[in-house]
C-alpha cells in the first residue's frame, strides 16, 4: 500500500502528512525505496553501477557529482569500498545483500548525513 503495488481497501496512508495517492510517481520514489528478499538480476554489473540505479529517481539515469557522492556514501556505509568494483555475480550472499542495501540507502543516507551535521 505504501508504495502503491496494493490498491487500500478503506483508510489512507500518509507519507510528510499527506496522502500517497496524491504524491507524483517521482516524488514518491525519492521518499522510499522498496528492497524485495530476492532480486535476479541478470546483467553483468559491479557494485557500483547496481548502488548508482538508487538514484534514478534523481538523476533519471544521468548521474551528477551529486549522485555520485551519494552513491560513495552508501558504499562506505555498508563497507563494500574494497568490492565496488567486483561484479554482483561474484560476490557471497552476504556481499550481494549489502550491495542492495546500498542501493537503497539514498533516502536514509541523506537523513543520517544531515542529522550528524548538527553534532
Amino acid at each position: 500500500m505504501v508504495s502503491r503495488l496494493i490498491s487500500r481497501d478503506q483508510g489512507s496512508v500518509l507519507l510528510d502528512g499527506r496522502d500517497i495517492t496524491t504524491i507524483k510517481s517521482n516524488d514518491l520514489a525519492k521518499a522510499i525505496s522498496t528492497l524485495k528478499q530476492s532480486n535476479n538480476v541478470n546483467i553483468r554489473i559491479t557494485i557500483r553501477e547496481l548502488v548508482s540505479f538508487g538514484r534514478f529517481p534523481y538523476s533519471q539515469g544521468k548521474l551528477r557529482k551529486e549522485d555520485w557522492e551519494r552513491v560513495e556514501q552508501a558504499i562506505h556505509y555498508m563497507v563494500l569500498i574494497k568490492l565496488q568494483d567486483k561484479f554482483i555475480d561474484e560476490l557471497s550472499g552476504g556481499q550481494l545483500q549489502r550491495a542492495y542495501i546500498a542501493m537503497v540507502l539514498h533516502r536514509i543516507l541523506i537523513t543520517y548525513f544531515w542529522l550528524l551535521s548538527f553534532h
